[in-house]
């Protein structure tokens, strides 16, 4: 039996994408014949649902996961996430060395770039190959959203992230355009493997019905949802310019933003402030309740601020084609997300900034509804076709059963 340790910060019942879909794969491959042993952070409080208490040492089976203490990210202030990432990476550290006879070291890009040097460390210590999985690209997203300002700190992570890409056996990564960016770096192509995230098709799959829709009396209205992670690079703040306007031509529509995130605070304020009522705010919804939720909306949004769909896939795409609902992506024209629309058809793309160009698009889809339902079918196919569960599994346990065999 092949033992691999995988190390991510995050880990289901966490909220977070990565950590929703690392325990989807490690239930998957433990019943495929793998020992895997987990190393990830303990979720703080509002992070996972409320009725869910994690343990800080679980074994089912072959599958192990350790749950390390991890700083708060608080008001996720840069210095309160530098304590968050700092804190669970010394103890990762500690832990991977700590575990033994481990045949394949595979890491996640959270935190950014410090799990590959641990696995980089794994490596000149233990002699074990690691696999990369790039779920973003750290640094330049840093940089273009100006998060990472300093210049020696931008040369320093730039020098770790191509130690870290060289010296992998392995680079896994969402896209073409993803691939594209590494392999600019200077990582041979042959090396980078696209695996796209997926989502369960036994969870996430098209209702007629919604008690989300019915519970917070949505009624007739044109749902404009957005559900995920609120952060810098999404630029929800283009909705709070139309939502006033759209409102006094067409009632019916109503955007529901549904998650958390760094620039939560600021829109509510925003919202508040200039009394926009065709705006509400809804907390992160448990995996179990996620399908009725998605379901309640005509039309998801996946906006991106300029540049960002460069860098980026955000894993909200694969829930909204499970689903079966059609897309309405704000992204940068040529990108992974622009292109899968139009090829397939499945919603709308608007450039970032084309706030004109926006409202239009969401007239158009508001005036014709009936439209939206063979888009999501489109969506639902192209889904089944490409982005379940089983099939990225499948790509993963053939990778890592090949890495191991050597």
């Amino acid at each position: 039996m092949k033992h691999l340790l995988i190390i991510n910060q995050h880990y289901y019942p966490d909220f977070a994408a990565t950590g929703q879909l690392l325990a989807e794969l490690c239930e998957d491959l433990e019943k495929a014949g793998f020992k895997i042993t987990v190393i990830t952070g303990y979720p703080e409080p509002g992070t996972y649902p409320d009725h869910l208490s994690p343990k800080k040492l679980e074994i089912i089976g072959n599958l192990t996961i350790y749950r390390l203490y991890n700083h708060p990210a608080g008001n996720k202030s840069i210095s309160n996430r530098l304590l968050h990432f700092f804190s669970f990476w010394l103890g990762s550290i500690r832990t991977a060395l700590l575990t033994r006879k481990v045949d394949l070291v595979f890491v996640m890009s959270t935190p950014p770039l410090l799990n590959g040097m641990t696995a980089n460390l794994l490596r000149l210590i233990k002699r074990v190959p690691y696999v990369y999985n790039v779920q973003d690209l750290y640094p330049a997203i840093a940089v273009k959203m100006g998060t990472l300002t300093n210049k020696p700190l931008i040369r320093f992570s730039e020098w770790a992230e191509k130690i870290i890409n060289s010296k992998s056996v392995r680079i896994v990564t969402l896209s073409e355009p993803m691939k594209a960016a590494i392999a600019h770096s200077g990582v041979e192509s042959e090396k980078i493997q696209i695996i796209p995230n997926w989502s369960d098709d036994q969870l996430l799959f098209p209702q007629t019905t919604s008690s989300f829709r019915t519970l917070n009396q949505l009624g007739n209205k044109f749902v404009i949802m957005y559900s995920g992670n609120i952060g810098k690079s999404q630029g929800l703040d283009v909705i709070l310019s139309l939502a006033p306007e759209l409102e006094k031509e067409y009632p019916e529509i109503h955007f529901c933003v549904i998650g958390n995130g760094v620039n939560l605070p600021s829109l509510k304020e925003q919202v508040a402030k200039y009394e926009i009522t065709n705006v509400s705010f809804y907390p992160f919804q448990a995996k179990e309740t996620l399908s009725d939720s998605l379901n309640a909306a005509d039309i998801h949004l996946i906006p991106l601020t300029e540049k960002m769909a460069k860098y980026l896939l955000p894993s909200k795409l694969y829930g909204i084609l499970a689903v079966g609902k059609p897309i309405l992506a704000i992204v940068d024209p040529e990108t992974e997300i622009d292109l899968l629309v139009k090829q397939t058809g499945c919603g709308y793309s608007v450039k970032p900034g084309a706030q004109t160009d926006l409202k239009e698009v969401i007239t158009n889809a508001y005036l014709n509804r009936e439209s939206l339902l063979e888009m999501g079918n489109r969506g639902r196919t192209y889904f089944l076709d490409n982005l379940t569960r089983k099939i990225a599994v499948n790509s993963y346990s053939t990778l890592f059963s090949k890495l191991t065999s050597r």
